[in-house]
């Protein structure tokens, strides 16, 4: 088996160009595959089209300068602030959806303080704003499967 060479160095110029035209050769594969498949081709593609599209526009906004890194671009990276996570949980979470709970029976938050053996009522206001639309939803799942 041939070993391979180390790559040589290029200015990230060069690099952003080898980018892009790797991005037009796989987009106009795909348009190619897409045509075959059109007229009857009867195996599957060898690409996913999905995949294909997901990471041609990456390579695009990242070209075009509308994100700063490639990874950014296609969502393999976080932006800045707390992660988006699919369902949150926790005892954060668990603690605001009480709070949420003992607000809807009418509670003050000194009541609830005292209730949760807490001091401030801040903390809880925070972790309930975060957290309120996630509840929300839950409820709704909730009451859409009664």
């Amino acid at each position: 088996m041939k070993r391979q060479s180390k790559p040589t160095k290029m200015a990230p110029s060069v690099r952003r160009e080898h980018l892009r035209e790797f991005a037009r050769d796989v987009g106009v594969f795909i348009t190619e595959e897409q045509r075959k498949q059109k007229k009857g081709r009867e195996f599957p593609p060898t690409v996913s089209y999905e995949l294909a599209e997901w990471f041609l526009k990456g390579v695009v906004e990242f070209l075009d300068g509308k994100q700063s890194s490639l990874d950014r671009a296609l969502g393999l990276s976080s932006g800045k602030g707390r992660p988006i996570v699919e369902s949150p949980s926790g005892e954060a979470y668990e603690r605001a959806k009480r709070v949420f709970e003992l607000r809807a029976l009418g509670k003050k938050w000194k009541e609830i303080t005292d209730h949760l053996g807490l001091d401030d009522h801040r903390n809880i206001e925070k972790e309930l704003k975060r957290y309120r639309a996630d509840i929300l939803d839950e409820y709704r799942q909730y009451a859409l499967r009664s």
